[in-house]
């Protein structure tokens, strides 16, 4: 038998340990109802069969290779030359056009180059001449080409270009290029403090007139045009290492240009922005004559990328003669006032050596 104090200490054992398993039943309950509450949520979130989930925000780039590879985009009066290194545009040869005097010869424009047609260019202009990825799957042999690389800033370049295949004034000479930006970085970048590279001109042998040879743009209402004897200053005035546009300015085209030929990047969306340019002397091929030749590049629109933030800047590029018939016939097509590379002051209003459109 037992005594009271025994049947007390019994007695509360047994209470605690019903009152534990009915709270142990209350708890799996709420357990079992939290998992359901769970698994439904993420059958709701799952993708239907066959649906495409929605596109995550790549940050990364494919790793480039460490050395130059080059490939080439054909119309059928240009062959572009474009290389990794860079990611723009080496140089360009015209298939019907010749150099003054010799019918061997091929006009290369971008020759004497600093840098492709299309490179990024930071602080002090220093062009960004850094490898860049190929991109061969989103890439069409011939036709379109595509580079992707990390910049050092934490931005992603990835640049697209693509030849213009319509039959209208002009478009053998066109290239469609759109350069992607997209911010990997932890704070927030404004893009206008990149230019995009312009190439650089330079006349093609001694016989052609310097004083052709420079940098322009247009802001919707008039063309300027800087000559490279603009940098060497005169009487009441120093000589330039550099030259600009003004800053409040929309940008219709710019480019460089010589006697007959220029090169001109024409953003699809007008902003405001600028133009800066360049000389330097080079020896011109096959001749121990020096020649000024001018390069140039178009700054960014003032645009503030936050992480993980895409933009898109979308171009048209002229590469060609300053074939004046063709030139007006192009602003039917392709926006107004290319005609007015052709100023009867400073250029020749034709091109005698042009067998093209």
């Amino acid at each position: 038998m037992y005594d009271r104090k025994t049947w007390v200490v019994l007695a509360l054992c047994g209470g605690l340990l019903a009152a534990n398993i009915y709270y142990s039943s209350k708890n799996n309950e709420r357990l079992q109802v939290e998992r359901d509450r769970l698994e439904k949520l993420q059958k709701d979130a799952a993708p239907a069969a066959g649906a495409t989930p929605p596109a995550q925000l790549t940050v990364e780039a494919p790793p480039a290779p460490a050395t130059e590879e080059t490939v080439t985009l054909e119309s059928k009066e240009v062959i572009f030359t474009l290389t990794n290194i860079g990611g723009g545009i080496k140089f360009a040869e015209f298939k019907n056009q010749f150099q003054t005097g010799n019918k061997k010869t091929l006009v290369q424009v971008n020759q004497y180059r600093t840098g492709p047609i299309g490179t990024l260019a930071g602080t002090g202009e220093t062009l960004d001449n850094i490898p860049y990825a190929y991109e061969a799957d989103k890439s069409i042999p011939g036709k379109k080409a595509v580079f992707t690389a990390k910049l050092s800033s934490g931005l992603i370049a990835t640049k697209t270009f693509s030849l213009n295949e319509g039959s209208e004034a002009g478009a053998p000479y066109l290239l469609n290029f759109d350069l992607q930006l997209t911010s990997a970085a932890t704070t927030p970048i404004n893009l206008n403090q990149w230019s995009v590279f312009m190439g650089e001109a330079t006349p093609n042998n001694p016989a052609e007139v310097s004083q052709y040879t420079g940098f322009l743009w247009h802001n919707g209402k008039s063309m300027t045009f800087k000559a490279a004897s603009s940098f060497k200053g005169g009487t009441f005035s120093a000589a330039k290492q550099r030259q600009t546009s003004p800053s409040d300015e929309s940008i219709l085209y710019a480019g460089v240009t010589n006697q007959f030929f220029a090169t001109v990047l024409r953003p699809k969306e007008p902003a405001i922005s600028s133009v800066w340019g360049k000389t330097r002397q080079v020896p011109l091929s096959g001749t121990t004559t020096e020649s000024p030749s001018v390069f140039a590049g178009l700054q960014l629109p003032s645009v503030n990328l936050d992480p993980n933030q895409s933009k898109t800047l979308s171009y048209l590029i002229f590469i060609g003669p300053k074939h004046n018939p063709m030139l007006l016939k192009m602003n039917d097509q392709w926006g107004d006032n290319w005609g007015d590379m052709i100023d009867y002051g400073w250029f020749c209003g034709c091109h005698a050596r042009s067998t093209g459109p």
